[in-house]
């Protein structure tokens, strides 16, 4: 694919991923009203859409430096695909942090002379879980950076005056 297409296609990716990101706001549900999403689907998808952002920047980065970009593998190979990888794994973590959560049973007001309502509100994703994923990606995004680290020990660039 041209570098052209390729930032076409990366534009796109990024506006799915905005869209996925606000769906997740949609975690809680009140009991009886139908839900419109299933949020550990979408979180799943945005998981997999933002590898896929990861890895079109990389590819756009390799081939704007006169590299060969037209094999995923040897992308993801590159230090530009983990730099790339790790910054959108930590704007999963931020996305994750931003889910809202709340379990519990409230006492809802009605007409006058009328008794409270009981509403039961549940997340689809709970607190417990969110923080579980943020770990889990935490540790990917520092395994990333020891990779990077190694590379740039590794690594020379041109001496300037």
């Amino acid at each position: 694919m041209k570098i052209a297409k390729a930032l076409k296609l990366k534009k796109r990716i990024a506006g799915e991923v905005a869209k996925l990101n606000a769906l997740l706001q949609q975690n809680v549900v009140q009991s009886g009203v139908k839900q419109n999403y299933d949020v550990v689907k979408v979180w799943a998808e945005l998981a997999e859409k933002v590898d896929r952002l990861a890895l079109v920047k990389a590819g756009v980065a390799v081939a704007n430096a006169g590299g060969a970009a037209t094999d995923s593998s040897l992308v993801r190979g590159t230090a530009a695909f983990k730099i790339f990888l790790m910054a959108e794994k930590k704007g999963l973590i931020s996305a994750l942090m931003e889910i809202p959560t709340r379990d519990e049973v409230v006492q809802m007001p009605q007409g006058m002379g009328q008794p409270p309502r009981e509403v039961t509100y549940s997340s689809q994703m709970g607190r417990n879980a969110i923080d579980a994923e943020a770990a889990r990606l935490q540790a990917e995004v520092e395994a990333l950076q020891d990779e990077l680290d190694e590379f740039n020990a590794t690594r020379s660039v041109l001496d300037l005056p």
